[in-house]
């Protein structure tokens, strides 16, 4: 492991002539003070993305790239491995060096989900991969076929309560955060709704428009147009606070239904036993990044909200989200099949 970065720095001479001239002045100073500047990769650095290129989360990690490659003095590349809700992009990266020229996207798929739906897999999370910083958040929309007669939360919970098995909400795969919402309304409201997963939003969006099944917690983005135009009909957000973008709707706690916040999330992991000073810098710089006023721009242009968070809050905050999904999905039954 690298030594730790020093945290004073003086420019009028060069590093080793500096510190042998505070050894001569300064009684008792010891050789080990003479530690290296803050860590800087010494080749191109990889962000791995387990998904295909094209989706909100690699186009966010491709704008992150390009920011970070001039303040760490290497390109920094996205690379695609999509499978496995992420698993093979996970194992890519523990078989590679904890030297810092390695990141992955973390995700509440792949380091919070899979995890206690898909326990086999080769990557472990918690095991094999650390956080580094949070990057960003994509809010969860309650959406509704236009011919249910239901116009908020509290009405919804009523009709599901008393027509058993008459209502089927959509998701966009098994084990998704818009899967498992439905799963955890299903817990809370103590309804007979039945799940039917599609493969993707699209797919399903068109379907609840037809009336197919009635209900969906889906991605915003997917959404928001079929309510702006009238083919659905929005309830809720599924955000702790109002959501920018559509601050008309209601939070499902301000709907009654308390201590319900579900978001898909993402930030950069690295493999475990990634030095410190790796991490630290890493983080700092992706915080300098979410603060400059273009990238909540570009984030809102994809119905994405910034999520700075540095290391420590960022583990933190995964430990909670694996704990909070491993509980729905034990509750509900759910199984990656």
């Amino acid at each position: 492991m690298a030594p730790a970065p020093s945290r004073i720095r003086l420019r009028c001479l060069p590093r080793r002539s500096l510190f042998a001239a505070v050894a001569m002045l300064t009684p008792g100073i010891q050789p080990a003070l003479a530690a290296d500047p803050a860590w800087a990769p010494t080749r191109p650095v990889r962000i791995v993305v387990g998904a295909a290129a094209g989706g909100s989360t690699d186009i966010v990690a491709r704008f992150v790239a390009e920011r970070l490659t001039g303040p760490l003095g290497q390109a920094v590349v996205v690379e695609n491995r999509a499978g496995a809700s992420g698993a093979i992009a996970g194992e890519f990266v523990t078989q590679q060096p904890a030297d810092g020229h390695v990141f992955m996207v973390a995700t509440g798929g792949t380091h919070a989900i899979n995890p206690a739906l898909q326990p086999s897999t080769a990557f472990e999370p918690v095991r094999d991969s650390i956080g580094v910083a949070g990057i960003g958040r994509v809010n969860h929309i309650v959406v509704v076929n236009p011919q249910l007669p239901v116009r908020s939360i509290p009405e919804l919970v009523a009709y599901a309560r008393a027509n058993p098995g008459r209502v089927a909400f959509g998701s966009a795969g098994v084990g998704g955060p818009i899967h498992l919402a439905g799963e955890m309304f299903r817990l809370r409201a103590g309804a007979d709704i039945t799940h039917v997963p599609y493969r993707g939003s699209g797919p399903m969006v068109v379907d609840l428009i037809a009336g197919n099944i009635q209900l969906a917690f889906d991605n915003l983005p997917s959404s928001i147009g079929a309510a702006r135009s009238g083919q659905l009909r929005a309830l809720a957000v599924t955000s702790e606070e109002r959501w920018p973008g559509v601050p008309e709707l209601p939070t499902m706690a301000e709907a009654g239904m308390a201590d319900f916040v579900v978001t898909s999330w993402f930030g950069l992991a690295a493999r475990r036993g990634t030095p410190s000073p790796v991490i630290d810098r890493i983080s700092a710089e992706v915080a300098k990044v979410l603060a400059d006023p273009a990238a909540a721009t570009r984030m809102e242009q994809l119905g994405a909200l910034p999520m700075p968070m540095e290391a420590e809050a960022f583990n933190r905050f995964i430990t909670a989200e694996q704990t909070r999904w491993r509980t729905v999905i034990q509750q509900g039954g759910i199984t990656a099949n």
